[in-house]
């Protein structure tokens, strides 16, 4: 892992660590759907914008996203257009094909060089989760 939002990588995968032992634990479930795009299916991951402990459900798992959504809200400061445009998709109910591995080769040329085409339209949310996650969030 990199450092990320003013959290270094230690610091992160102290983090990853805890959660991992929650959920073999099973004090904490596993994301199963994505909290921006309703995803169901591929990867979904447990995202955090706070690292600092002490750790807890909710702070350390705080957004369940699929593996694009996940990729393009970490890639939102060095390719906010990239971010824009997928982020406008999304809350307009566009639907991607899911990640079953983690490519981020794939994911680049998808989202942040190309462009990938949606697999379906649903309705979502009134808000879009991915702006507010970008707004409400300080670096540290």
């Amino acid at each position: 892992m990199k450092d990320y939002n003013g959290y270094t990588s230690a610091q992160r995968n102290k983090a990853q660590s805890w959660l991992n032992s929650q959920w073999r634990a099973g004090k904490l479930a596993r994301p199963t759907s994505c909290v921006a795009c309703t995803q169901d299916r591929g990867i979904i991951d447990a995202h955090a914008e706070d690292y600092s402990e002490p750790f807890a459900a909710g702070k350390t798992d705080g957004f369940h996203l699929c593996f694009r959504c996940h990729m393009i809200l970490h890639c939102r400061f060095r390719n906010p257009e990239a971010f824009a445009r997928y982020a406008d998709e999304v809350y307009a109910g566009t639907v991607f094909t899911p990640f079953f591995t983690r490519d981020f080769g794939t994911f680049s040329a998808q989202q942040l060089k190309g462009w990938c085409p949606p697999v379906d339209r649903v309705t979502l949310h009134s808000t879009n989760v991915l702006w507010e996650i970008h707004h409400a969030v300080s670096t540290h």
